[in-house]
């Protein structure tokens, strides 16, 4: 198999892993250990990370 392509299985399957723990986290973790309104601040929090983090590369 060439470089490329087994760099972009690699890269493929570690997305996809990414998302089924975030999926897993979201989606069945935190509802059984926080409110709604704590789940949210969470979000808020996860959100304003993302800003400001872009900020800090200026």
């Amino acid at each position: 198999m060439g470089i490329i392509i087994k760099q972009s299985v690699r890269g493929a399957f570690w997305s996809y892993l990414g998302i089924a723990i975030g999926y897993i986290n979201v989606g069945i973790i935190m509802p059984q250990f926080f409110d709604t309104a704590q789940i949210g601040l969470v979000q808020i929090f996860i959100a304003l990370s993302l800003i400001f983090s872009q900020f800090a590369t200026l």
